[in-house]
């Protein structure tokens, strides 16, 4: 009986060491299986962002090429009277480009033009689309504002003239050292983003 009673003590041991190894199997496995369903999860925030990201870039540069391919040679007055070029582009301001666009859809048929003033604007690292809604502007009218891209660093445009010559001021300077109303033939946009970099897009606005 004596020897009997040593034989169950034996076997209980070893069963308790057994289920000791297995428990410390089962932890480092656990260990090992929440590293790789957290990089899993990490893996799939990060490709969800940059569809996301991607998905803002692609809206923007749809609703850009747009409102360029749309430039009419439509000049406007501004809230002071003053006649505004078909095309605006001072150079180094806050508002990068203001533009006259037509094919301006009107489903709930409206007693509007089918043109509209666009401007596009970087302001604290955020691209703005700026519109009015009427063409020729009294004094105190409001744009509208819609953020369509974030997080841009830069905002860099130039336009092509008839004669193939690039601008960063439009209407650019004659021969003469005075403006010339022309429509350009092209825009070329460039952009540099906090994480994806530069970024550039060549848009044909005007088929004379």
């Amino acid at each position: 009986h004596t020897s009997h009673l040593f034989e169950m003590k034996d076997n209980a041991a070893f069963t308790l060491i057994e289920l000791m190894v297995a428990m410390a199997v089962f932890a480092v496995l656990s260990v090992i299986a929440y590293g790789g369903l957290n990089n899993i999860i990490k893996t799939s925030e990060v490709v969800e962002a940059q569809a996301e990201r991607l998905k803002e870039l692609q809206i923007f540069m749809a609703v850009v090429q747009k409102d360029m391919q749309n430039i009419v040679p439509r000049t406007v007055r501004d809230e002071l009277g003053d006649v505004e070029a078909e095309v605006k582009m001072p150079g180094g301001g806050a508002r990068t480009i203001d533009f006259t666009r037509g094919g301006q859809r009107n489903l709930l048929k409206l007693p509007r033009s089918d043109m509209q003033r666009v401007g596009y604007e970087l302001r604290e690292n955020q691209l703005l689309r700026v519109s009015y809604m009427q063409l020729d502007r009294a004094p105190g009218t409001e744009p509208l504002e819609q953020v369509l891209l974030e997080d841009v660093q830069d905002w860099q445009i130039r336009l092509l003239d008839d004669k193939n010559n690039w601008h960063s001021v439009w209407p650019p300077l004659n021969q003469t050292g005075t403006t010339t109303s022309l429509m350009p033939q092209a825009i070329e946009l460039e952009l540099t983003l906090k994480d994806w970099g530069d970024i550039r897009r060549l848009i044909r606005v005007y088929d004379p």
